[in-house]
């Protein structure tokens, strides 16, 4: 009897233990796995119509976009969300002369969910934003941007979409730089709070309220993955604001974050499986990202096509209205050289719309010239394409000169400055008697200075910008800028006044020179502004005057003729080669005859054993850039080659378009400091040309380094920068950083 007992009290704890584990191991009875599918795009920036960019056929567009959303819309086993993480409006015509509309109506069409906010949402001010969000029929949603009077958010703090009982809630965040970028009145009475105080509110209150909490974001990369770590309840963020692309998610704890890149050029395609159930939660089981580009592959769907085109010719009556009169014509062709009458008339009206002691402005944003008559809207857009808005700050005397010096430094590149309120000199790279609205520029004094965007980002490599303090937006763009002052002048005429001026010789003044500009020994001649378009070029054949010698007459002489191109499809290394490289003494300047035969005389190149010290190639708009550097074994023959071969890997021929009688350049940093530079101490005249490579075909430049800086020192081993620079427009520079020893003597 009590064995019985023994077994049946075993056999009863092992039915309740077994119960127990049953209990433990088996899965949930309502446990669930959720799919769905995220399409997300980032700073489109008003690119509502495909365009060219490195490519050879149209990427991007709404049209593209809405076939796309069509195709995979048409899996209807995925929950489907369309979002958008901001910076939706931009300054191209469809978006910035209809100020936002075109960009919200077509998300209407493409049927996004929801939208974020970012800073070029601001572009038109607070009331233009708050106008697009009531046209909108998805939320524009931003959880840290509120009216300080009212407590009112821009567009919804939050939105709950609902996938058939699975719960997904989108908080928005907009940068809160965004003030700092716009003048006052565009962000009057708004509050940006801050991001992670803002989350931390929010949170708790949307758990009770949702499944999932996914986030759009216009903030800085490194903000979102710190709100990713501090706040393990965000599942995904879907970020902007940097024009940035994320090949693949960024895994944060438990949050994903993406980013499609800029301009609509990608869609993303997030796939993500949730598993779990309403009272236990749910946690991201499976996840796939991919960014399909929006090119070639992608037809553009007919009906929005056909509703931009609609909008065509309301945008040609907005960019026909006549804002004022010139009396001659302002070509562009030596904006990158002279002074001329187009950049002072921009530079003039920089400066009275700022009240700026002095403006002034690249030659690189310069696209067309305006001819005499009425002037348009579209007109000063052919003239000035680019989305530059002009900025103010201040500068003291020394670091203005030193500004007008780099600027000074590259004569016939986007780097050249037009100027107003200002005149100087140039001599070797540097720029003289300096005056401010005709007084001699005090090195100690604050002046206000009106400058770009662009120009403080070091475009056209003006890396000297960094000198300017207290800078201060707009909120105008420059034809904008430009416009405004055709309207108040009405009829405009003006002649060029010899605010630049070359000089032959060096002036007595001492100028405080650059690291980025070295003084040069040898000036081009001595050429005087004409009532005319900048300053009179040099005759063919002119000789440089020397410094020793000024009063020595030039004499004439015939250019080398350049070499005949070869027949297309015929590959034929072509060598370009520096008589000197470029170091001459100041006893031995440079010939103009010298430097048009060092860049037009084709030479044949004998082979002399040499070992790689690096190389790199890049491919833009179908030609493909190799530049090589290679060390010569050879006693007696110069220490590096310098190479770079572009190839035409395109279906279609390739035209390259030159300013001056400089087709490349090259160049030897160490960190961020020019040692040497092949164009050092040479002289091109103002004469355009052009290089056309047809399909298959390439063209070479070399030139030879002796190992020497422009001071004629001696580099020593380290890593340095070697960069080549195709002076075509645009340019086009490619570089590599590689260890470089010289070998002992």
């Amino acid at each position: 009897m009590g064995a019985a007992m023994v077994v049946l009290r075993n056999i009863v704890w092992s039915l309740i233990l077994s119960l127990v584990l049953g209990l433990i191991l088996a899965p949930r009875a309502h446990a669930e796995l959720v799919n769905i599918a995220i399409l997300h795009t980032n700073d489109t920036c008003g690119r509502l119509e495909s365009f060219y960019y490195r490519s050879t056929r149209p990427l991007g567009g709404v049209a593209k976009r809405a076939m796309f959303f069509q195709e995979k819309r048409r899996h209807g086993k995925l929950h489907w969300l369309t979002v958008d993480a901001g910076n939706r409006f931009g300054y191209t015509r469809m978006s910035y002369y209809f100020e936002g509309f075109l960009d919200t109506h077509m998300s209407n069409w493409l049927g996004y969910d929801a939208v974020g906010i970012g800073a070029t949402d601001f572009i038109f001010g607070r009331e233009v934003l708050e106008a697009r969000e009531k046209e909108s029929k998805a939320p524009f949603i931003c959880t840290n941007v509120l009216d300080s009077a009212t407590g009112k958010y821009i567009g919804e703090p939050f939105k709950i979409v609902d996938f058939a009982g699975f719960r997904v809630a989108l908080m928005g965040l907009a940068d809160t730089r965004i003030p700092d970028s716009y003048p006052t009145d565009f962000t009057r009475g708004l509050v940006f709070r801050d991001p992670e105080q803002v989350v931390s509110e929010w949170i708790p209150q949307l758990r009770g309220q949702s499944d999932v909490i996914m986030l759009l974001s216009t903030l800085p990369l490194q903000e979102c993955i710190a709100l990713a770590d501090r706040h393990p309840e965000i599942a995904v963020i879907i970020s902007g604001g940097e024009g940035a692309a994320l090949q693949v998610p960024l895994k944060v704890g438990p949050a994903l974050i993406v980013q499609a890149g800029k301009w609509g050029m990608n869609v993303g395609l997030l796939k993500v499986t949730f598993e779990g159930d309403s009272s236990g939660g749910y946690h991201l089981r499976y996840f796939d990202e991919r960014l399909v580009p929006m090119d070639g592959k992608w037809v553009e769907n007919t009906k929005f096509v056909q509703e931009l085109s609609s909008y065509h010719e309301r945008l040609d009556e907005k960019l026909g209205i006549v804002l004022g009169k010139i009396a001659t014509d302002m070509p562009a062709i030596k904006v990158n050289s002279y002074e001329t009458k187009l950049g002072d008339l921009f530079t003039d009206a920089l400066r009275s719309a700022t009240g700026a002691d002095v403006a002034l402005l690249d030659a690189g944003s310069f696209r067309d010239g305006l001819l005499a008559g009425a002037v348009t809207k579209g007109d000063l857009y052919r003239a000035y394409p680019g989305d530059a808005l002009v900025m103010t700050g201040t500068v003291n005397g020394e670091d203005l000169r030193k500004i007008l010096s780099q600027g000074a430094g590259m004569v016939g590149r986007d780097g050249f400055l037009q100027v107003s309120g200002a005149t100087f000199g140039i001599y070797g790279a540097n720029a003289y008697d300096v005056k401010v609205q005709g007084e001699n520029v005090d090195p100690a004094r604050l002046y206000r200075l009106a400058i770009t965007d662009r120009m403080l980002e070091g475009f056209g490599s003006l890396t000297s910008m960094y000198l300017v303090r207290d800078v201060r937006p707009s909120g105008k763009l420059v034809r904008e800028v430009v416009g405004d002052y055709l309207v108040e002048k009405r009829e405009f005429t003006n002649e060029v006044e010899g605010r630049i001026a070359y000089y032959a010789e060096p002036p007595e003044e001492e100028v405080a020179v650059t690291e980025e500009n070295p003084p040069e020994e040898v000036a081009p001649p001595e050429e005087k502004p004409t009532a005319g378009e900048g300053t009179k070029e040099p005759e063919a054949g002119a000789e440089v005057a020397l410094p020793e010698a000024p009063e020595q007459p030039a004499e004439e002489g015939p250019l080398v003729a350049p070499p005949a191109e070869e027949p297309p499809g015929e590959y034929q290394v072509k060598t370009e080669e520096e008589v000197d490289t470029g170091l001459a003494p100041p006893s031995e300047p440079a010939t103009l005859e010298e430097a048009a035969a060092a860049v037009e005389a084709p030479e044949q190149v004998p082979k002399i054993p040499s070992t790689l010290v690096g190389e790199t190639s890049q491919v833009i708009e179908g030609v493909s850039y190799h530049f090589q550097v290679e060390q010569m074994q050879g006693e007696g023959e110069p220490l590096l080659s310098l190479k770079v071969t572009l190839t035409n890997n395109s279906d279609a021929f390739k035209l390259f378009d030159f300013p001056t009688s400089q087709h490349f350049d090259f160049a030897v940093f160490q960190e961020q400091k020019l040692l040497w530079q092949w164009s050092y101490n040479r002289y091109f005249v103002q004469a355009e040309s052009s290089l056309r490579l047809d399909p298959g075909q390439s063209k070479t430049f070399v030139v030879h380094w002796d190992g020497m800086t422009n001071k004629k020192v001696p580099v020593s081993r380290g890593l340095y920068r070697f960069s080549a620079l195709v002076t075509a427009v645009p340019e086009r520079e490619i570089s590599f950083t590689a260890l470089f020893e010289p070998p002992l003597m």
